[in-house]
């Protein structure tokens, strides 16, 4: 058996793990019903099932999947989705973990419930860590800094980045100008609008996600009480920004909720038993004029930080 992924049984025994090449590839697509949530503000959702938003897995039926290390941007989403922790991290990107013998042929029905079994039975060792997390936020960044479809692929990164983390999300379709929101977002008992920054025009971005509230409110009937604005930006900006002086009067004026959502947050989401997004989103991802919640948010997550700065997590000086 070749492998480094690593898992612990519940007994507290290691062993490994190596790739089933499962049927329905959870690795490398979607189901209709993970992209299909029943949200309160309808819209036409993004069909893309792919789980990799630069494109760099793909699966053929019964096979390991292939991986393309020049595209791959480390994000690790795939890495969670396997179900049997095949996926792992490697130097250049995700690798996974072949098995050197035949499979034991299954009918489908049979594989999944046998796969469910061990999926139960065992839980990945792996652990987050602010190197890593400064890494993998660096690749994206790569990524983004040199894909033509750069905004595609950060708006498609963090819809599977919130499906992962288990929150009902929808994307909107590319080029809908109508839809009331780019992402709407299931957080509990509230509806978190969102607004997908991959640039530096905060400002206008943050005026969508006001405009998406009041449409929300107006047009579909969901008080504003349940209304949360949010924007997703890679990293925050410099603190001289208009940015923070606009949401504290925001906030101050309207009693409107507008959180801040840094990539290194979402990443680092990932994979995270201990995780309760729901209670970081609601009562954390505060940035304004005085408060920054996100080194505290974040280090919920991975633990203190000694660089939050690299992280994206506090403005750059």
């Amino acid at each position: 058996m070749n492998s480094d992924t690593v898992w612990l049984s519940l007994y507290g025994e290691a062993t490994t793990a190596f790739c089933l090449g499962c049927p329905d590839s959870p690795c490398t697509r979607f189901t209709h019903e993970e992209l299909a949530p029943t949200l309160k503000l309808p819209m036409s959702q993004n069909p893309d099932v792919s789980v990799c938003p630069s494109s760099a897995i793909s699966q053929e039926a019964g096979n390991a999947p292939q991986l393309d290390s020049e595209r791959c941007t480390s994000c690790g989403i795939c890495i969670a989705r396997c179900p049997v922790g095949a996926l792992h991290l490697g130097n250049s990107g995700v690798e996974v973990s072949e098995c050197d013998f035949d499979p034991v042929p299954y009918e489908e029905t049979e594989f999944l419930g046998r796969r469910a079994l061990l999926s139960e039975s065992l839980r990945f060792a792996d652990q987050h860590d602010e190197v890593s997390l400064i890494q993998r936020l660096t690749e994206v960044e790569k990524c983004l800094a040199t894909t033509p479809e750069s905004d595609s692929v950060l708006r498609m990164l963090v819809r599977n980045l919130l499906i992962v983390v288990g929150l009902p999300t929808q994307l909107s379709r590319t080029g809908d100008n109508n839809a009331v929101a780019e992402c709407v977002v299931e957080v509990g008992d509230s509806t978190m609008l969102l607004q997908v920054e991959p640039g530096s025009d905060l400002l206008d971005n943050l005026r969508r996600a006001m405009t998406t509230v009041a449409v929300a409110d107006s047009r579909y009937g969901l008080p504003k009480s349940e209304l949360i604005a949010g924007v997703v930006v890679v990293r925050l900006p410099h603190k001289r920004v208009d940015y923070y002086e606009v949401i504290t009067d925001v906030e101050k004026r309207l009693g409107l909720k507008i959180r801040t959502l840094p990539l290194a947050i979402l990443l680092a989401a990932v994979g995270n038993p201990t995780l309760d997004f729901v209670e970081l989103v609601i009562n954390g991802m505060i940035v304004s004029s005085q408060v920054n919640t996100l080194s505290e948010d974040l280090g919920k997550l991975i633990g203190p930080t000694q660089d939050p700065e690299q992280l994206g997590v506090v403005p750059a000086k």
